[in-house]
């Protein structure tokens, strides 16, 4: 166990990764740069107070209602990074807080030596804001270079393409 195994479980989770391609379709596509800077601090402490949740509570969630959990908040971002309602900037911030906090309580890592579940936690909370961060930076660069109309569909139908995984996805879970 260490920080890269930490840091490379949160990319062998497919869940997870869907989950930071739809936050960064999202967050990309409804605020501007500085606001994206902002969300990056919010998930960042919303991941750390939620993994620490995890560690010191006695309440634990079981894996699959988790996963469940995480799939239909898949679904929902990604319905709204297709759609791209009026109310969407607000349901981003919404977004992030609560995708961090299901994340935040999936990268727990199993228990071990003190030093090594330490190590190999941190690296589960570096990825999980590495990925975030990448994939809102790079949806955000997209969407900001290109300006016509039919290349910023192509966000939007990306979204709608992440939307049928996850549904498929989700309804596998249930």
């Amino acid at each position: 166990m260490g920080f890269y195994t930490g840091l490379l479980h949160i990319f062998t989770e497919a869940a997870l990764v869907m989950a930071f391609l739809a936050l960064g379709l999202l967050v990309s596509q409804t605020v501007d740069l500085e606001k994206i800077k902002k969300l990056l601090l919010v998930f960042l402490v919303t991941i750390i107070a939620s993994t620490a949740f995890a560690l010191l509570s006695p309440l634990v969630f079981e894996p699959r209602t988790l996963f469940i959990v995480l799939w239909v908040l898949i679904v929902v971002v990604c319905i709204h990074a297709a759609l791209l309602p009026k109310w969407t900037p607000k349901l981003s911030t919404v977004s992030v807080i609560t995708l961090g906090l299901v994340m935040g309580q999936m990268t727990v890592p199993d228990p071990g030596p003190f030093w090594s579940f330490t190590v190999t936690t941190l690296g589960s909370i570096a990825g999980c804001f590495l990925g975030f961060l990448y994939a809102a930076l790079l949806f955000n660069f997209v969407f900001e270079r290109f300006q016509k109309f039919w290349q910023r569909t192509v966000l939007r139908v990306l979204a709608a393409w992440l939307f049928a995984i996850a549904f498929l996805l989700s309804a596998l879970q249930i």
